[in-house]
């Protein structure tokens, strides 16, 4: 089991450089934090679904199967396994009902951060699984409008599996290159979710003991710049983005925000405040390059036992 190899093995799993950019970017100490994550994994965590009337059973269920839970202090209807027992879990009515949703704390994040309202019209550009349009919808008791779109087939009909499963009532579904809907949907969105494809390297398991295989240069950063100009001419003027990823790379976080900077000065980087401790501020330097400074106002939520690691930004365009 690689469990049993120690943070000092962890090490010597990874490439050089990518412990360098570990290093680089963190603190000694949050580095053995990440690498202790990486190796012991993260707790299971879930959260009941309101979309739903018996949501209330929910708890009622896992006391009767002897379920033990911790309530999440950071998120109202959230809950920690205190064991790995997700087969458990999916045995549950409350789950084949779709009251519950297994869903990691940091995923939870994004759709908790971005402000919407029944009153908004939503997109979330990236959707499938779909975690966070139901959150989403959620918060918007199933009124006003969301735009759930998903460019891969397969992931798209689990989307719409999910939102019909969960009760999502004011979600339309797309199977659209989220590129294309700056065409489409030209400056109609009030809040746009965009939680792109990404490399990963904030949910990494260590499985074995056998050496990782990174990728130094990311192949996502292309359409990661492409789909967040698509956001932000899709978003109205006064709207908001959320872009997320769940990998650490700057290439991926901060240098794709400095990108949509440079191109657009009418956006602008929100303040984003949390309840946590385990985060820290982005970066606004990595190796040769220097970004905005504005970008120092964006998240990065280092991975622990609880949470992947995350990189969340909330850009607005001014009116």
């Amino acid at each position: 089991m690689a469990v049993g190899i120690g943070i000092k093995g962890v090490r010597e799993l990874f490439p050089e450089y990518y412990l360098e950019m570990l290093y680089e970017i963190y603190t000694p100490k949050e580095v053995d934090l990440i690498l202790k994550s990486y190796l012991l994994g993260r707790k299971t965590t879930f959260r009941i679904n309101r979309l739903k009337e018996d949501g209330d059973k929910v708890l009622d269920e896992l006391k009767r199967k002897n379920i033990k839970v911790d309530r999440c202090t950071c998120y109202k209807d959230v809950y920690i396994l205190k064991e790995k027992q997700d087969r458990l879990l999916q045995g549950l009515e409350a789950y084949k009902n779709g009251n519950i949703y297994l869903q990691n704390l940091s995923s939870i994040m994004p759709a908790e951060i971005l402000d919407v309202n029944k009153k908004d019209k939503v997109l979330d550009m990236c959707a499938a699984p779909g975690g966070k349009t139901l959150k989403l919808a959620e918060k918007m008791n199933n009124e006003g409008v969301i735009v759930a779109n998903e460019v891969n087939k397969i992931r798209y009909e689990r989307l719409k599996f999910n939102l019909e499963k969960l009760g999502a009532k004011n979600v339309t579904s797309l199977n659209l290159d989220g590129r294309r809907l700056m065409h489409i949907y030209k400056e109609y969105f009030d809040k746009i979710l965009l939680d792109v494809p990404c490399s990963g390297e904030g949910t990494i398991n260590i499985k074995n003991t056998k050496k990782l295989k990174l990728l130094k240069n990311s192949p996502f950063v292309k359409v990661q710049k492409e789909l967040i100009q698509s956001a932000f001419v899709a978003l109205k003027k006064g709207g908001i983005i959320l872009y997320s990823t769940c990998t650490i790379s700057p290439q991926e976080n901060e240098e794709v925000i400095n990108y949509l900077l440079k191109r657009h000065k009418d956006a602008e980087i929100l303040t984003i405040n949390l309840n946590i401790t385990n985060y820290k501020s982005g970066i606004i330097s990595f190796k040769d390059k220097v970004y905005d400074e504005r970008i120092g106002k964006s998240i990065r939520i280092i991975p622990n036992e609880f949470m992947e690691g995350f990189y969340i930004c909330l850009i607005s365009k001014k009116s």
